[in-house]
């Protein structure tokens, strides 16, 4: 099932007056894709969730299912939440104490009057494909987080919806079980086929589950793309700086003409522009940018030069195979990732910065 949304907005009134949750979202979802909504809390993806699934109405703008029309105010068209076939699963399983998982997971098929043993099929089926078949006779009260996380999923998924939309579903799950529910999560779906919206503030998990990502601040769209696009081409310092763990580094350089060619100066040291950068430069007019490059994209050694910023080691992490170093320098702060501890803390050390991973940004940029 493809999604389309155009020009989508939603305001909601209050006692301050009215607050505009959405702004002007227009997304293309293909069918069979697992699309991400990321961003801090309050950007508007859960808004954006409720709009998709039918809870909320638009204020403006159009939702369509292929080619089918489910909200557009200037239309006057509204299809309820039951009749878009979608299915949801909340932060908050949602489960009936009451009830056995068996008939959790039954209970939209059996309000649907579905007959018993298609039901019981069914059930089976998505519990084999979820790996809880021995926890069917169990109540939710025996079960742990991650189970009764998989018991939410079974049930929103044994009907098969034609869209499939889940609101930050693991953030109440430890780390490691987090890690595995994820992957088992994108086997089903790569398996079902169905057409997902996963909503998360944690860019790790947006990273490793998602086709692809829109990146959300303030109601409006920041950057669609996929994983890759959104780590290493980031269009604004927001995105910089929000996907990617540690963050992207931005630091506060000039643009110089040296020979007819436009240098960067970052502390009085010169650094060559990547090509690609070099039209950019020249369009934007300005002499003050932001030089963006990643920790893993800095070079130390013990020893600065001619061409390498001058900093201190102030913080080493060890991370496992990395060391992430914490470099006290003029301006503020660089992050570093190095295989090597390379100085110990306290020592003077030379930062030198790849040209061909430098991401350059206008700091009068706005992201909404």
């Amino acid at each position: 099932m493809k999604l389309t949304l155009e020009t989508c907005g939603k305001r909601f009134a209050t006692i301050r007056g009215f607050v505009h949750a959405v702004r002007n979202i227009s997304l293309e979802i293909g069918d069979s894709e697992l699309f991400i909504l990321l961003g801090p809390s309050g950007c508007g993806k859960s808004t954006l969730l409720n709009l998709v699934a039918g809870l909320e109405g638009l204020t403006k703008g159009e939702i369509r299912f292929g080619d089918r029309i489910v909200d557009s105010p200037e239309k006057g068209l509204f299809v309820p939440v039951k009749e878009r076939n979608v299915a949801m699963v909340f932060q908050s399983y949602a489960l009936y104490p009451h009830l056995n998982v068996f008939k959790n997971i039954a209970f939209p098929l059996e309000v649907a009057k579905k007959k018993t043993g298609e039901i019981k099929k069914a059930v089976r089926d998505i519990a084999r494909m979820l790996e809880i078949e021995e926890l069917l006779g169990g109540k939710p009260a025996e079960l742990s987080g991650g189970q009764r996380q998989r018991v939410a999923i079974a049930r929103a998924l044994v009907r098969r919806p034609e869209v499939f939309l889940l609101d930050e579903p693991l953030s109440n799950l430890d780390v490691q079980l987090r890690a595995s529910t994820r992957a088992e999560l994108k086997r089903l779906q790569r398996e079902l086929k169905i057409t997902t919206i996963y909503v998360t503030h944690d860019q790790t998990e947006a990273m490793t589950l998602g086709d692809r990502i829109a990146l959300l601040r303030k109601g409006a769209v920041v950057q669609v793309g996929t994983p890759e696009e959104l780590y290493q081409r980031p269009k604004t310092p927001f995105a910089a700086t929000f996907v990617g763990s540690p963050p992207m580094n931005l630091i506060p350089a000039e643009v110089v003409e040296e020979k007819g060619r436009p240098l960067l100066t970052v502390d009085s040291v010169l650094m060559e522009l990547p090509e690609r950068e070099r039209d950019w430069v020249r369009r934007l007019g300005k002499r003050k940018v932001l030089l963006g490059i990643r920790p893993e994209h800095i070079v130390i050694s013990e020893s600065s030069g001619k061409r390498t910023i001058s900093g201190t080691l102030e913080t080493v992490e060890p991370l496992g195979r990395e060391y992430l170093l914490h470099i006290r320098v003029p301006w503020g702060n660089l992050l570093v990732l190095s295989e090597k501890k390379k100085a110990e803390r306290g020592e003077c050390v030379g930062l030198s910065i790849d040209p061909e991973h430098m991401r350059l940004y206008d700091p009068d940029q706005k992201d909404d």
